[in-house]
């Protein structure tokens, strides 16, 4: 019998799987599936302030940046009750391309630099003219009504030579106390999660919180092919090659 945490995990598995049932697997090329964000700050900001201001889109333009670019920064101005009391000034703006990790790995894609006063590096945004697939904010329905699953955003699955056999890394407790030999797979013509399924094999009574990350394997009843692997918060993961040495 399945313990609460794993029955748990199973419905946030179902309630992930569902969100990317509109993801269209055929269509060629396959649609860019990002893991991460369209925005973001290479190496952070010299101050607090400019780092809200980046964040809240309170932005002062010294040269011309795309509004396709600006809609993408999210750009506003100064709200009341904003702790933004000066915008981040944005100095420069060039096309370019850099590295956006994706569900299939890093991707050389187009994008825009810009430059900002208080940014300790550039400020990269995907080309806007470059969509990736990502579901409705409402797709799936409401989330289960349950604590919130213990897998990190943004996990990862490796898949096997035989596009089937997985190992997914899984936080539990040290192996002294908790085990994980197997993992239940919840799939979908368009996408699949994974629930590592824990035995407890500690002793009665008082213990250290540590926390282990576990590989756990798994098995898909159809190859991955294109689908998404989504981790239980419904975000897309990686899917990697099985590393060398974790076969067994």
């Amino acid at each position: 019998m399945l313990d609460q945490r794993a029955a748990d995990g199973l419905s946030w598995a179902r309630w992930a799987v569902g969100r990317w049932s509109e993801f269209p697997v055929g269509d060629t090329p396959r649609p860019l599936v990002l893991v991460g964000p369209r925005v973001r700050a290479a190496a952070g900001f010299a101050t607090s302030e400019a780092k809200q201001a980046f964040i809240e889109g309170v932005l002062d333009l010294k040269v011309d940046v795309p509004a396709r670019v600006l809609r993408a920064l999210g750009r506003r101005d100064i709200q009341v009750g904003s702790r933004v009391q000066h915008p981040l000034t944005i100095i420069a703006a060039e096309r370019a391309q850099t590295e956006f990790m994706t569900d299939r790995g890093s991707q050389r894609l187009p994008s825009w630099r810009l430059t900002a006063e208080d940014a300790l590096g550039p400020i990269w945004v995907l080309d806007p003219d470059l969509g990736d697939w990502r579901p409705a904010a409402r797709a799936g329905g409401h989330p289960p009504d349950l604590p919130s699953p213990g897998q990190d955003p943004g996990a990862r699955v490796q898949v096997g030579a035989d596009d089937r056999s997985l190992l997914v890394d899984w936080l539990g407790a040290v192996p002294e106390f908790e085990r994980y030999a197997t993992s239940t797979v919840i799939e979908s013509p368009t996408a699949f999660a994974v629930v590592a399924i824990g035995e407890d094999v500690g002793p009665p009574g008082h213990r250290t919180l540590a926390g282990r990350v576990h590989r756990v394997p798994g098995v898909l009843q159809q190859p991955v092919g294109a689908r998404v692997f989504v981790d239980l918060h419904g975000n897309a993961g990686q899917v990697v090659p099985l590393e060398v040495g974790d076969e067994g």
